[in-house]
């Protein structure tokens, strides 16, 4: 066992597999080789296996917190919440003390918007772990959910208390006064926020919702900017494709046997339609080439980025980044409703594949991308979007992570196909 935790840690990954497998196979009963086992299937993006060996660790140690820990995080990402909860209760039930289990059912009762339950969990967690930040902060995004957002503030400000540098709380309160119908003093939450948090992307989004609100519409689209910022691509055949209808159809087939490929979860904007975990676990097949474009072409952005220009965005350009992509897969009437990406500083959908229903001179905008209202909750003015876009295959748009964006629902039989991504920095320290 000792030399298969060597192999795993040192990133043996299949040498730690291996010797794993023979343990279990001698030694049905170890819950420790079931369990690293699962944790090894699990960082290699087999989630599903994953599951089936911490259930095998559970059965030969039942009641073990690390085991129930590890296995409702695990059942949370495949968008099985229902499970997650019952997983994570028991977790609780067998060790009452330890904080992380009350902080990852917190998480999933939030998640899944099930807020009157997340109170207590959350009251419970700050009890344990009074010194905690995170704890009240999530208390606020509950409250924010229960539309208290007079006790959001309260809980964000017992954040910054135990945290001054907590930029996040910062654009928490400023949310909660958007929805107090109090722009002005949302504004300089935001800038509370900017003086910690450079370039923050929620900070940014509400900053321009404050300034719509307040009347100063020209502000709100100078920071806005998608004149300046939004981009539009088009992809050429990767090589060992004759055509990017070839390509696409190599990912329509990728993703529609995508293991992660999840319908209507709760805790996503999507509705009438399906959406992935991270395309890029391996194995990525036809993603790994549509990844090398797009890193392309974001280098290309950052590189077309004026680095003396007096604006947050260009301010939070990131040093370090990683990417995440996903896929969306759209029935009829299927749609995103209006949101941003507050991990992304650089966020982008590739449209793999359009019903024909999706036209140019569709008034309706019918399966279209629309930028620029922000969610029905914020009492902002309403607008028309900012700017419309008409998917076609092959296309991709780069626009930045505080644009909130949706997608207007569309009625054919045909599945809209998109890959969205993110470039998300990287915070040291």
């Amino acid at each position: 066992m000792s030399l298969a935790r060597d192999y795993h840690e040192s990133g043996r990954v299949l040498d730690a597999e291996r010797l794993y497998n023979q343990i279990v196979e001698e030694d049905p009963g170890n819950a420790e080789a079931w369990y690293y086992r699962g944790i090894l299937l699990y960082q290699t993006g087999r989630k599903r296996e994953a599951i089936g060996s911490l259930e095998k660790a559970d059965g030969a140690q039942p009641g073990h917190p690390d085991i129930l820990s590890s296995l409702g995080s695990i059942c949370a990402d495949i968008g099985d919440y229902d499970a997650s909860i019952a997983i994570m209760q028991r977790a609780i039930d067998a060790a009452p003390q330890d904080a992380k289990p009350y902080a990852r059912l917190g998480m999933m009762l939030l998640e899944t918007r099930r807020f009157e339950e997340a109170i207590s969990v959350y009251q419970r967690l700050n009890d344990l772990v009074p010194e905690a930040a995170g704890g009240w902060f999530n208390l606020g995004r509950v409250y924010e959910g229960l539309k208290r957002f007079e006790d959001a503030i309260v809980a964000y400000r017992e954040a910054l208390a135990r945290k001054p540098h907590f930029g996040e709380a910062y654009s928490g309160i400023a949310a909660a006064l958007l929805d107090l119908d109090r722009p002005a003093e949302a504004i300089d939450a935001c800038e509370q926020c900017f003086r910690i948090l450079p370039g923050d992307t929620s900070a940014i989004a509400y900053k321009a919702v404050a300034l719509d609100a307040l009347g100063d519409r020209e502000a709100a689209a100078e920071l806005v900017d998608l004149e300046q910022f939004l981009r539009v691509g088009r992809i050429e055949p990767p090589a060992g494709f004759d055509s990017v209808d070839a390509f696409n159809a190599a990912l329509i087939d990728h993703i529609e046997n995508h293991p992660s490929l999840s319908f209507d979860l709760e805790a996503t904007s999507c509705h009438n339609g399906a959406t992935s975990d991270n395309l890029l676990a391996e194995p990525k097949g036809p993603v790994a080439h549509l990844e090398t474009l797009l890193v392309r072409a974001f280098d290309g952005y950052l590189r077309g980025i004026d680095p003396a220009q007096e604006h947050p965005f260009v301010d939070g350009a990131p040093e370090d980044w990683r990417i995440e992509m996903w896929a969306t897969v759209l029935d009829r009437q299927g749609h995103q409703s209006a949101h941003i990406h507050p991990t992304g500083w650089l966020s982008g959908v590739y449209y793999v594949q359009v019903p024909e229903v999706v036209s140019e001179g569709d008034s309706g905008h019918s399966g279209w991308i629309e930028y620029g209202n922000p969610p029905d909750h914020f009492p902002a003015p309403k607008r028309p979007g900012l700017r419309y876009h008409k998917p076609e295959p092959g296309m991709f748009l780069l626009f930045p992570s505080y644009v909130y964006h949706r997608t207007v629902p569309f009625d054919s039989d045909t599945r809209r196909i998109s890959i969205a991504f993110d470039f998300e920095p990287i915070r040291h320290g």
